[in-house]
């Protein structure tokens, strides 16, 4: 006999948003900037996590992008849908944070996602994945190094190099280069700028060393790329693979671009990701 329970009545995923402090990469002594996040909950969990609560994870998003971006959205939703609740943040300047997105680097989003670490183990429980898109990926695998409770991270088109990134804007690398006094671009048809402090903090970032760190710690790593993937080569992941400690896990995804713009990308790999996680968490 078919199920004729009303719709209504079945449990759904919640989204609720929140508010974390971070500090001004800027003015590290200064007031606190709001940090906007949304705690996507899985089915038939209460709103604020009591009683048996689910392993959460935190999402962070591409360059530039924010927590509504498709391909973070996606995954993490997708992830709530599989048991795993996920906290997606917008990077200070970005989405609806508070914050210039020009005083930000690749290290003041790595503390970033350690703050939100920090704020879920205070209110919920401690994250145990971490996951990042594109240079997102950077970012998390540097701030995996920092919490103790992280035992899995997945990246989706990271690069090897986060340099990589100034090849995307080389426009604005340009004017940097020739204007030593400037100190900030605006990105063309983004709304935001793009600070000097990012560009030299990103040489900074040595992904053999991160990696070598997290594999003598235990942390079970997953790497998703695409073939295809016009922004970040493939053999970026080949390479993060061939320095990571053994067991790593490399997924190929030729059917998703690099923004997993797809209608079905984001939760594809969503769904990936949970598989792989759930009997390591």
């Amino acid at each position: 006999m078919a199920d004729s329970t009303p719709s209504s009545h079945v449990p759904r995923r919640r989204s609720v948003n929140v508010r974390i402090p971070v500090l001004d990469p800027a003015d590290p002594e200064g007031p606190t900037v709001d940090m906007v996040g949304t705690l996507d909950i899985p089915p038939g969990v209460p709103r604020h996590l009591s009683g048996p609560t689910p392993p959460i994870a935190i999402a962070a998003h591409c360059f530039t992008c924010n927590r509504r971006s498709p391909g973070v959205a996606r995954i993490s939703t997708a992830l709530a849908e599989r048991g795993i609740a996920c906290l997606r943040v917008d990077f200070p300047g970005l989405g609806d944070s508070g914050g210039e997105f020009h005083r930000t680097t690749l290290s003041s989003n790595a503390a970033n996602i350690v703050s939100a670490a920090r704020w879920l183990e205070a209110n919920y429980r401690p994250p145990r994945l971490l996951i990042g898109h594109s240079l997102g990926g950077s970012a998390v695998m540097r701030a995996a190094m920092e919490l103790a409770s992280i035992t899995t991270v997945a990246t989706i088109g990271a690069p090897f190099d986060p340099s990589h990134a100034a090849v995307t804007i080389a426009d604005i690398v340009g004017i940097m280069v020739r204007n030593p006094n400037i100190q900030a671009v605006q990105l063309p048809g983004r709304g935001v700028k793009i600070g000097r402090a990012l560009l030299e903090d990103l040489p900074r970032h040595n992904s053999p060393e991160v990696l070598r760190q997290l594999g003598e710690r235990g942390v079970n790593l997953l790497l998703l790329h695409s073939p295809k993937d016009l922004i970040v080569p493939f053999r970026d992941a080949r390479r993060l693979w061939d320095a990571a400690y053994q067991p790593a896990s490399l997924i190929s995804l030729p059917e998703v671009d690099h923004l997993l713009t797809g209608r079905k990308a984001g939760r594809r790999v969503g769904d990936l990701i949970a598989t792989w996680a759930e009997p390591l968490l």
